[in-house]
């Protein structure tokens, strides 16, 4: 008989003009979309219990066909599967299941009680580090330069203004710097473009109210004129 099935899918049926009575292998599971399409000599179609799916178009445009027999159930109906049948009489429908009966309701008379579990806290704070105030490390002390190291810094500062090492020490000894600075620059030892570029590596303490609360306010008011320089430099860097 003219089945061309593959992969337990019927895909199409080749009329037999003298078979009107179509009986479909037991190890097919799809009726294929339109695999009976415009046979118009068949009456009758019997499905195997293997049937689970009749795809779209499947017999779309049988118009002799009269009954199709489903020996299982089938779990889908495709679209359009029996249009143009006008002589089928009961056309195959998905078994529904009828919906379970719902549990009766208990009296809650006799239902007990559930309560949540209690909920421990992780932590608990010990009482004597409440609103204990944060104690930060002290910085380490920073050894004191000499007069020979001011000296030394500042000589290898003129030589290697880019070195990191020396710019470190100028800024862990800012403070000493500042003043040791001013001095060297009133007696003339510093360029001026070397102070302002040396001031700069300290973190810009220069200022007229830090100096005179560090040296006398004589050396202050020369400070003054080295901030205004130094914001000049800055400008055209």
């Amino acid at each position: 008989m003219g089945f061309k099935i593959k992969f337990g899918m019927l895909r199409k049926y080749n009329e037999d003009k003298n078979m009107i009575d179509v009986i479909v292998p037991d190890d097919v599971i799809t009726i294929g979309n339109g695999a009976f399409k415009h046979c118009q000599k068949i009456v009758r179609v019997t499905l195997p219990a293997s049937v689970e799916t009749i795809a779209d178009y499947a017999f779309y445009g049988c118009k002799n066909l009269t009954e199709i027999i489903v020996k299982g159930e089938l779990k889908s109906i495709g679209h359009s599967a029996f249009d143009g049948c006008p002589k089928l009489k009961n056309k195959p429908e998905i078994k529904r299941e009828s919906a379970p009966k719902p549990a009766p309701v208990k009296s809650e008379v006799s239902k007990p009680e559930i309560k949540p579990p209690a909920i421990r806290p992780k932590f608990l704070p010990v009482e004597s580090e409440v609103n204990k105030p944060e104690i930060k490390p002290e910085p380490a002390p920073v050894e004191k330069l000499s007069s020979a190291d001011y000296e030394n810094t500042l000589q290898q500062f003129r030589e290697h203004p880019e070195d990191k090492a020396v710019c470190k020490v100028i800024s862990d000894h800012a403070t000493e710097f500042v003043s040791f600075l001013i001095q060297h620059f009133e007696l003339g030892s510093l360029t001026e473009e070397q102070t302002i570029r040396m001031m700069i590596q300290t973190g810009n303490m220069i200022t007229p109210e830090n100096v005179s609360d560090m040296i006398q306010e004589a050396i202050a008011n020369q400070a003054y004129g080295i901030q205004t320089e130094l914001s000049r430099y800055k400008a055209r860097l």
